[in-house]
């Protein structure tokens, strides 16, 4: 979304109207999980339906920046309530130490693991 407003007008806009259809496609479809909040990594179906019963806290993360940055560009409520839904349900902690230790491995492969992670009320979960 960031990207598009570089560059003409025209190309601009193509880039912001693919990034709104695949933001509304994700939150409208069968990874976003409309019950339990967040967002699975992806689904097990060629019409992407059915989900991959597994989130990510980093996918989470990245999914909020996204819709927040789009909320920021084009000023759309759904898209504000997307990037609040994922951070209502990483709030409830719906998360394991599982999680927890699979985002810590992922955070060591792209070497950005922070010295302490916290939940949302600044407990520590995980201490590198």
């Amino acid at each position: 979304v960031r990207a598009a407003a570089a560059g003409d007008a025209d190309r601009a806009q193509a880039a912001l109207a693919l990034a709104f259809a695949q933001l509304d496609a994700m939150r409208m479809g069968g990874i976003h999980d409309h019950l339990g909040g967040g967002f699975h990594r992806y689904t097990v179906d060629g019409q992407w339906l059915v989900p991959h019963f597994e989130k990510m806290l980093y996918d989470q993360a990245q999914l909020a920046i996204a819709y927040l940055e789009a909320y920021r560009v084009a000023g759309r409520d759904v898209d504000a309530a997307a990037a609040r839904g994922i951070f209502d349900y990483v709030a409830r902690g719906s998360y394991d130490e599982l999680t927890i230790r699979e985002n810590r491995a992922a955070l060591d492969r792209i070497r950005l693991r922070p010295r302490v992670m916290v939940d949302v009320s600044g407990r520590s979960i995980v201490s590198a």
